[in-house]
């Protein structure tokens, strides 16, 4: 119907007048009554109407309402000259494809739009208009958003919703105009802004449907002038150039009511320079007036006009004709302006009208050569003299052509005239533009000069993942720099791929010690803006040359990359760059107290594309079986890439073919020369190939066996290859490469494999923010931030550092250059446990790996330098498990709490069970075994070594729980450990009791008969009786628990009467659970586990496990010291009675009859 829901009305009419100006040109689609003209017309706005339906226009009044109606489909109707478009109860009378279109073509066109639309409405035609009729009855407020997801709800309730798109504008930016003869030139112009700015650039073409690379935005611009072939220098007698360039006013204005809030026009025959943002920076957010660049000469001249330098002349001036025309003062004049260079914003749109107008005055368009003999130029002048405007930009370009080197310009702290028309700027800063050269050639010439200079500096580029990373980086930005690599060391003429790669993509190339390759000499003749070293300075060992390097004098800025985990930054690191550029997440919490910029740049993932075919076809080339599964590995051979393991592997699957790519250096043959005898016939071993890309595509599956890696670019290519990849997912890796791989278990590694193998095409896909283009950016806008940035000071350090750590004993590091000595003292109490001199670079390992309260003395050349005991609070400090055993968890992890509380110390703990700790231990950070936890200044390791460095006691001459506070250096108490136990497993039925009748050991177990007796007596009690052992049950009136989870056997004793069980971990579980425990042991001293219902028979030999002179063996399963392979061995347990159990039994019974009564 013609009118409309009165919901949101005045809110909406609020909504435009806030975020409209005026002066846009608006559209309402399908007025029906004059809705909106009603609600705008009368706050100044000019609306056009397009209605199909020609009645409603006479009925409703339409034409009194809108400044123009046309009768017309939108769907054909032209939208190119509106700004703003009203959709007011119109989509839902088109279909969901036209629809659709419609809302598409208004975003294309860079317009704005309101819609207005009812929800789930269904209407029929109205008073014979078909029009009327609703296409779309489904809308509601999701499907809007599923349809049309880039309108945006500000209004909406169950009966009607208000959506808008509404264009951002950019805060800034560069804007450029020309023809289309113009085009080579303007592109020129753009990429020069594009090489030392990222400001957005808009571009507008006049009369042209290209786009100009490098653009943010080409606006095609009609205009009604002709094309004018380019030439030299301006015609200025040519009427048709007049027309071209009072475009300017109309051209700025378009581009801030569209696209920015400030812009800076530009000249299309303009290189800028690298100081060229500074632009923005002289022009005040608040001026009404746009800033236009000071002038070459105050008066001008030409065709003999002009000319005159004083105010009495000044009706001979060049401007005189225009100022009488417009009624201007010229007494009032200032100093020239030229409109090549202007800033201007929003609150500048009156002075733009009125230049526009101007501009296109007709005295002027019939004779712009007497009355705008400078164009638009002459009349932006008289306009800023006729408001009494003085200020503007300073004078900040030069005209040129052909190529200009700045470096060589004279500059003087004054501006000076080089030539006629060639006027300098006072400041190398302050030349912010080049102007006047048109041939693109030229153009690029001398924007070259201002591509920044960066130096890699690599320590070398042999084979290895160093070199692959810096041959990426230089791939990824060799357009956007002029790039020079130095080489400090050639260690090999014979593995040099990536040497050979970077040779080839950059032309200055240098390597230290070899023909004329000073690095000062090359960074100071090359004026190099950056030196990226690619590993720490220290790993250089070039003391000299990173010194003269690192001078305070420097000009340039000084980023750095390590590669090694193993760095330990707050002691090793002497030099400190301005930014860090790591490879890896994992360096941003070792470096966490550099003060340098930092920023994480991962080597790129860009997923391959090819098919079935292409990757048969890299089989065939490499001669490889097709009707076998193939199975790559990639790396230098050492021994921490571990191809050993995979070689140990192909023996296990013969039908599977293995190749291992990679350079076997003679300096680790060590390693390799071995594992090259008696090779598996599937087994093939490549060397080093320049071609591993084919080997990827040929490849199944990717192996990668290292046990010890930073960053390993490989994984990352065959990560981009889709390959299905088997590695260590390394605690230094953090989340890099989780998604991808599965992490090798050593014991299940063949079963993975093969898992794998047929499951091949199961690979994750890739982000594509991984990719190259990432890459690129994230080098630009970190190396840009940097240059920025204040250089960092090299300060003189000490030239010694003292590292010290306690992480499985105390740790000594002193590094440094000093000739000094260290003596070193180790005290544990009064007891002086290691005395020593030392010089730098050298280290102090001892042995005595369990808390000791250390007291560290250390004398620098006899003077008394460090005299501290060991403090722990506010420290990081790792205690792990060495034992798997369920008993042993439970019994120890009490005693981390204490340790934490005690010392005030952060605490990480690895078990085998930290599921069962986890979530009653939430001050205590649990990490898996085997995890490498970093800062850690202190390390213990909880388990039974038999060795009096590893714990002060041995294990077999105190009680289990002990063990942790013998280590921990605690006071043993006996403490009850808690641990997660309601995992919501419900047992239904009888009242029961849980038994666990096996263990780990023959010297544990009770006799078969001895627990069928129990179990009868508690089943005719009444009892229902649970076997929780995960073995068979061998047992009458006992059933076996149905799952023999450790989740559901918790949930299984907790709810059980209580438990009967032997020295094992079930009957430490139990206790954990706070139930009653009768523990049938006697191979254990009686107070070697826990306080509990114990059955013993001291009148046999019994307590092996207790007596010092025996170490028990849990590999042999008939250890018995004393009676091993005799009619006594085992009698510890063979001879405890069931009678006893029972007896004990029913005491227990009895007491808790008595409690519920």
């Amino acid at each position: 119907m013609p009118y409309s829901f009165e919901f949101f009305k005045n809110d909406v009419t609020n909504w435009v007048k806030d975020n409209i100006p005026t002066h846009k040109r608006v559209l309402d689609v399908g007025p029906g009554v004059g809705t909106y003209s009603n609600l705008l017309r009368e706050s100044g706005y000019h609306i056009d109407a397009v209605e199909i339906y020609e009645p409603y226009i006479a009925k409703y009044d339409l034409l009194e309402k809108y400044d123009n109606v046309y009768v017309e489909d939108i769907l054909n109707f032209s939208i190119k000259d509106y700004d703003f478009i009203i959709l007011g109860d119109v989509l839902e009378h088109i279909p969901e494809k036209e629809a659709v279109d419609l809302i598409e073509k208004i975003i294309d066109l860079g317009k704005e739009c309101l819609v207005a639309v009812p929800y789930k409405m269904e209407q029929g035609e109205h008073e014979g208009n078909i029009y009327e009729t609703h296409h779309q009855v489904d809308l509601t407020p999701e499907v809007m958003k599923s349809r049309y997801p880039k309108l945006v709800s500000i209004y909406s309730n169950q009966y009607y919703g208000y959506y808008i798109y509404k264009k951002e504008k950019m805060e800034k930016a560069y804007v450029l105009y020309a023809n289309s003869s113009y085009y080579h030139t303007v592109s020129a112009a753009v990429k020069s802004i594009n090489q030392v700015s990222k400001l957005p650039v808009i571009v507008y073409l006049l009369n042209d449907n290209r786009d100009v690379e490098g653009a943010t935005i080409t606006h095609k611009w009609t205009y009604t002038g002709s094309t004018i072939k380019q030439t030299d220098y301006i015609d200025r007698n040519d009427s048709r150039v007049y027309k071209l360039l009072i475009q300017r006013p109309s051209i700025v204005k378009h581009a801030l009511n569209n696209y920015a809030d400030t812009i800076a026009y530009i000249d299309s025959d303009t290189v800028v320079t690298p100081y060229i943002d500074s632009i923005f920076s002289y022009f005040p957010n608040t001026s009404s007036n746009p800033y236009f660049v000071k002038g070459i000469y105050d008066y001008l001249f030409i065709n003999r006009r002009g000319g005159v330098e004083t105010k009495e002349e000044l009706h001979k001036s060049l401007e005189h004709p225009a100022c009488e025309l417009f009624g201007i003062d010229q007494s009032n004049r200032s100093s020239y302006h030229q409109t090549g260079y202007f800033v201007a914003s929003n609150l500048c749109m009156d002075f733009l009208d009125e230049w526009e107008w101007m501009c296109n005055h007709p005295k002027v368009l019939k004779n712009p050569q007497y009355y705008a003999p400078y164009h638009e130029e002459t009349l932006a002048n008289i306009l800023l003299w006729h408001h009494e405007i003085t200020e503007g930009l300073p004078y900040m370009y030069m005209n040129y052509s052909k190529f200009v080197d700045t470096h060589d310009l004279p500059f003087t702290g004054e501006t000076q005239y080089l030539d006629e028309w060639v006027r300098l700027p006072a400041k190398k800063e302050e030349l912010l533009a080049l102007h006047g050269e048109k041939r693109p050639k030229f153009m690029e010439a001398t924007m070259n000069q201002f591509k920044r200079r960066i130096l890699f500096l690599a320590p070398h580029l042999s084979t290895g993942g160093m070199p692959a990373f810096l041959l990426k980086r230089i791939e990824a930005l060799k357009y956007e720099y002029e790039i020079f690599v130095v080489e400090h060391k050639n260690y090999s003429n014979d593995y040099v791929v990536q040497k050979n790669k970077i040779k080839d993509i950059v032309s200055n190339f240098f390597t230290l010690g070899e023909g004329e390759s000073d690095l000062q000499k090359i960074i100071k003749d090359n004026r190099i803006d950056l030196v990226h070293i690619d590993e720490m300075s220290e790993c250089l060992d070039d003391k000299k040359l990173v010194d003269s390097l690192y001078c305070n004098c420097r000009s340039y800025k000084i980023v750095e990359t390590c590669h090694n985990v193993s760095f330990k930054p707050d002691v090793e690191k002497v030099y400190h760059p301005d930014g860090y550029a790591f490879c890896t997440p994992y360096h941003l919490t070792t470096f966490s107290n550099s003060k340098s910029l930092k920023k994480v740049i991962e080597y790129p993932i860009d997923p391959k594309i090819f098919d079935w075919q292409s990757k048969l076809n890299a089989k065939f080339e490499l001669d490889l079986d097709v009707t076998k599964q193939h199975v790559l590995n990639v790396g230098l051979w050492t021994k921490g890439k571990n191809q050993g393991e995979g070689i140990s592997l192909a023996r296990e699957l013969p039908n599977v073919e293995f190749h291992f790519v990679g350079n076997q250096a003679g300096n680790f043959q060590d390693y390799w020369g071995p594992l090259m005898v008696d090779l598996p016939n599937n087994v093939t071993v490549w060397g080093e190939r320049d071609d591993v890309d084919k080997f990827m595509l040929a490849a199944d599956v990717f192996m990668f066996n290292s046990t010890w890696e930073c960053n390993p670019l490989v994984l990352r290519e065959a990560i981009s290859w889709h390959l299905p990849i088997l590695a260590r997912n390394l605690p230094q890796y953090e989340n890099m490469f989780t998604p991808y791989i599965t992490d090798i278990d050593s014991v299940n590694i063949k079963s993975q494999l093969e898992t794998m193998l047929n499951n091949s095409h199961d690979v994750k896909s890739v982000s594509k923010d991984s990719g190259i283009s990432n890459f690129t950016k994230n080098h630009v806008d970190f190396y840009t931030k940097v240059l920025e940035t204040k250089k960092i000071k090299h300060s003189k350090v000490l030239n010694y550092n003292i590292y010290r750590d306690f992480a499985l004993g105390p740790y000594i590091d002193i590094k440094g250059t000093t000739e000094s000595k260290f003596k070193i003292e180790m005290y544990n109490g009064a007891e002086l446990v290691y005395d020593n001199v030392i010089g730098v670079n050298n280290w102090v390992k001892l042995d005595r790996s369990y808390y000791v309260d250390w007291r560290t003395v250390i004398y620098k050349d006899n003077l008394l330098i460090l005299d501290e005991k060991l403090n722990l609070e506010g420290k990081k400090v790792y205690i792990s498990f060495d034992s798997s055993s369920l008993g042993d968890s439970i019994a120890w992890i009490p005693y981390v709490l204490e340790f934490q509380q005690k010392h005030k110390c952060t605490v990480t703990v690895s078990t085998f069970k930290n599921f069962l700790f986890e979530d009653v231990y939430p001050s205590l950070e649990f990490v898996k075994p085997g995890s490498d936890v970093a800062d850690v200044y202190a390390m213990y390791k909880i388990g039974w070594f038999y060795d009096n460095n590893k714990e002060p006691q041995l294990p077999n001459t105190i009680p289990l729980q002990q063990t942790a506070t013998n280590i921990l250096g605690l006071e043993y108490k006996e403490l009850t450990p808690k641990i997660k136990s309601n995992f919501n497993n419900v047992i239904e039925g009888q009242e029961y009791v849980t038994i666990a009748t096996n263990s780990t050991s023959g010297c544990k177990f009770w006799t078969r008969e001895g627990w069928q007796d129990v179990i009868n007596f508690l089943h005719k009690e009444g009892y229902k009786i649970i076997n929780t052992s995960i073995e068979d049950n061998p047992f009458d009136n006992c059933e076996k628990i149905s799952d023999t989870s450790i989740e559901y056997t918790i949930d299984c004793i907790r709810q059980s009467e209580f438990f009967i069980g032997l020295s094992s971990g079930l009957s430490w579980l139990a206790w954990a659970l706070e139930k009653q425990v009768i523990m049938i042991s006697n191979f254990t001293s009686e107070d070697h586990e826990f306080k509990c219902h114990r059955i013993t028979n001291p009148a046999v030999c019994n307590g092996c496990w207790n007596k010092a002179e025996f170490k028990f063996d849990k590999g042999d399963w008939n250890w018995c010291p004393l009676h091993k392979g005799t009619e006594r061995q085992f009698e510890c347990h063979t001879q405890i009675k069931s009678s006893d159990v029972i007896k004990e039994i029913n005491k227990l019974i009895t007491l808790r009859l008595y409690e519920q009564h």
